[in-house]
């Protein structure tokens, strides 16, 4: 099964795109991700070589 992954950061600099199903999804509940964000944080884990990243970074 293939499905796309996207994303946007919220100024709209960076995207990122991939066309492969994630290798690994989560949900992280402990206090340190909860204290960053709010609530809890997700993760999606995709193969390096099939992510495409577009945008100017700061570093």
């Amino acid at each position: 099964m293939t499905s796309k992954v996207s994303g946007i950061c919220l100024c709209g600099t960076i995207s990122f795109e991939c066309d492969q199903a994630p290798e690994f999804e989560a949900n992280c509940h402990c206090d340190d991700c909860r204290r960053c964000s709010g609530v809890h944080a997700s993760f999606v884990f995709v193969p390096a070589d099939a992510l495409c990243v577009t945008g100017r970074t700061k570093s």
